[in-house]
């Protein structure tokens, strides 16, 4: 029986130390400067883009697709501007009819038999002539919608002989030629959190790390929260990084 007390009793102080050792190892690492900070990651982009109908009409033409590539000043679709072009002819004729009338009223006052009124008032019809003409102008240009910068089409959000009012977005768009990575993290930890601050992050979708650089902090911080917005740039050219992909970025505290 001693036997079995002596063995239960020593077996008992060997746990005990274990249990010691791994609460002393567990509180070093909790107090190590060094420790790691792990928080989530989503990759984003700096530049997307609505366009939208600047004018109410009918979609005539959607030059892309979901996925497609475009390049800057390509245009994108066309809205069907039929009655803007008609609209520009009769401004054209007024225009020439305002201009012929000022040079005949000067031609007049040149013979001593015009009106001073006249003149004033043809001279005035011309140049609201000249703004209608700019203004349709405008117009026309809008009908043609243009790629902001060059990148990527992530949705379509109208049809072909769908009729748009101003304002009402056609496609989604994207630049991904630089891929981001948004974080929130505590705002404590801008204590030590500063830009430049380099970082590692695993994605869920590739299983793969990355490396990437603190490049903006947000200067609000969340008052329900304490967190605060950053991002970082992703270093190297890594062409398998799709917008929306996530997974957990890790920080190493600056002593």
């Amino acid at each position: 029986m001693y036997k079995v007390l002596n063995v239960f009793t020593t077996s008992l102080f060997i746990l005990t130390l274990m249990g010691q050792n791994l609460r002393a190892e567990t509180l070093s690492i909790s107090h190590n400067n060094e420790s790691p900070h792990i928080v989530r990651v989503i990759l984003t982009v700096e530049d997307e883009s609505l366009i939208s109908s600047q004018i109410d009409g009918r979609i005539k033409k959607i030059n892309v697709r979901d996925g497609d590539r475009f390049r800057a000043g390509e245009t994108l679709a066309t809205i069907d501007c039929a009655i803007y072009e008609a609209r520009q002819k009769r401004i054209e004729a007024e225009y020439l009819a305002a201009k012929y009338n000022l040079q005949a009223q000067k031609k007049l006052k040149q013979l001593r038999t015009g009106s001073t009124i006249k003149l004033r008032n043809a001279t005035a019809n011309l140049a609201k002539a000249q703004a209608d003409m700019e203004i349709i102008k405008v117009t026309l240009d809008m009908c043609s919608l243009k790629a902001p910068f060059s990148g990527l089409v992530v949705n379509r959000k109208s049809y072909i002989q769908q009729y748009v009012s101003k304002g009402e977005p056609i496609l989604e768009i994207i630049d991904d030629s630089t891929i981001e990575a948004h974080l929130i993290v505590p705002s404590k930890w801008l204590i030590w959190l500063k830009k430049g601050a380099q970082f590692s992050f695993t994605l869920e979708e590739t299983n793969l790390s990355y490396n990437a650089k603190v490049s903006h902090i947000g200067v609000r911080i969340d008052s329900a929260s304490q967190t605060v917005i950053i991002k970082g740039d992703v270093q190297g050219k890594n062409p398998e990084l799709r917008v929306g992909m996530g997974g957990y970025a890790t920080f190493i505290q600056a002593p």
